[in-house]
């Protein structure tokens, strides 16, 4: 649906989306979205480059990391900032209410997926942004940035930094 309506919303004033690309693999991608049976994977994939050939910046894909399902791509997700001015954000799975999607392991932590990265390429200026509990970086040479969004650890730990970043579980929690 993007890449049809990419160049009216764009022409309209709308700079800025965010899309959520949980794998490269359209099977998995497929099996993340509960597909019904029809594949989304190739539509997304088409959208993302429709909104980015006319002019969206930053675009903003939302990577949320899953045991089992997703977590060996989260090298070849980064690299899709390498050459693009895109931000690849990896969201840690919140395990409530689906437990279909984990196995023995429920998530995978932030400072496990900075390290992958921080691994294979190391990291320019990584900063931190206290206010959205989250944290950006970049590759050497590269165009694009990403993220990390941390799940919630606590309301106490919450409330110690002063966060003003919220998210909702489907069926209602807050934290």
């Amino acid at each position: 649906m993007l890449a049809e309506l990419a160049a009216d919303l764009y022409g309209a004033g709308l700079r800025r989306v965010n899309i959520s690309l949980d794998s490269l693999k359209p099977e998995t991608f497929d099996k993340i979205i509960g597909n019904r049976g029809r594949s989304r994977w190739e539509q997304t994939w088409r959208g993302i480059l429709a909104a980015y050939e006319v002019g969206f910046a930053p675009l903003k894909l939302n990577v949320v990391v899953i045991p089992g399902l997703n977590e060996t791509e989260v090298l070849d997700l980064a690299a899709l900032t390498r050459d693009r001015p895109w931000h690849v954000r990896f969201i840690e799975f919140m395990p409530i209410g689906n437990s279909e999607l984990f196995q023995e392991r429920a998530w995978i932590p932030s400072e496990e997926l900075r390290a992958q990265i921080r691994d294979r390429w190391g990291l320019v200026r990584p900063r931190f942004k206290a206010m959205a509990r989250r944290m950006c970086s970049r590759f050497r040479g590269r165009r694009g940035r990403w993220g990390l969004f941390p799940r919630c650890r606590s309301v106490f730990a919450i409330a110690a930094i002063g966060c003003g970043y919220r998210r909702m579980a489907g069926c209602g929690p807050v934290c």
